[in-house]
């Protein structure tokens, strides 16, 4: 008999996590082949800090509107 845990059911949020981590992936994979490293890895260094103040920006509303509540 199989004793090993249950597995838990996905959530949405870890659906879209997944999704968007292979949306990069490939994304980051083509790029790479057509414009070649240097090129990627400028974008990166571009993209890295916005993404991050994106985030920040949720975060905060995000605890503001818990706040709220």
């Amino acid at each position: 008999m199989n004793h090993s845990p249950r597995p838990q059911p996905a959530t949405r949020d870890d659906g879209s996590r997944i999704g968007l981590a292979i949306v990069v992936g490939v994304v980051a994979f083509v790029l790479g082949g057509a414009i070649g490293f240097e090129a990627v890895w400028f974008i990166v260094e571009k993209a890295i800090p916005v993404l991050m103040l994106i985030g920040g920006v949720g975060f905060v509303m995000g605890a503001f509107g818990r706040r709220r509540r």
